[in-house]
């Protein structure tokens, strides 16, 4: 398959020795562009009978929305303005948001992490 090379590790159920067989769907929210084949999984054959996709919609995408949704928390949680964050509050944001779509990419949950406001140092 093309992407994602640890996509096939999902097909195995890990509380059984039995291995998934059946149809999945994978977003792959790594990949530019987004790319979401249906396979076929059985008897350890991995085969795409379709995919689809958005030529306008990517990882960077993700990234944003990810980085959008942590500005909102940190604003919430500090009370201040997401226009009064610096400029390395900014780089800081982006960089994690990047780090957790990579690791939803292979985990169902993660944490984010970002330096507290009260010990960053000035830019």
């Amino acid at each position: 398959m093309r992407g994602c090379p640890w996509c096939f590790s999902l097909f195995s159920d890990k509380v059984s020795t039995k291995p998934y067989e059946g149809q999945a769907l994978i977003i792959d929210l790594v990949a530019v562009p987004l790319t979401c084949p249906i396979s076929t999984v059985g008897q350890g054959v991995f085969e795409v009978i379709a995919t689809t996709g958005d030529d306008a919609f990517g990882s960077v995408d993700y990234d944003q929305a990810v980085a959008e949704f942590l500005r909102q928390r940190l604003s919430s949680l500090y009370s201040v303005e997401i226009e009064e964050f610096t400029a390395r509050e900014e780089r800081q944001i982006r960089s994690e948001a990047e780090r957790v779509k990579i690791a939803l990419g292979q985990y169902d949950h993660t944490i984010a992490m970002i330096q507290s406001r009260k010990n960053a140092t000035a830019d």
